[in-house]
């Protein structure tokens, strides 16, 4: 994260981040069945993890002290 300050009370930042999340645990391990007992899908354990890029850019102003 990177912060500047503009005046006394205003400040302009920039954040940036890798983020990787875990499947849940109904896409890892479950199994769905339909009415008649067929199945429908299957948990897949080998499912990589999602990976998120996140870029952020705002302005913060104090209008009281």
């Amino acid at each position: 994260a990177i912060s500047h300050p503009i005046t006394e009370s205003s400040k302009l930042y920039f954040n940036y981040g890798h983020y990787q999340q875990m499947p849940s645990a109904e896409d890892l391990y479950s199994i769905r069945r339909g009415f008649s007992g067929e199945v429908l899908n299957i948990g897949d354990p080998t499912l990589p993890m999602a990976k998120t890029i996140s870029y952020e850019v705002g302005f913060d102003q104090s209008f009281f002290e």
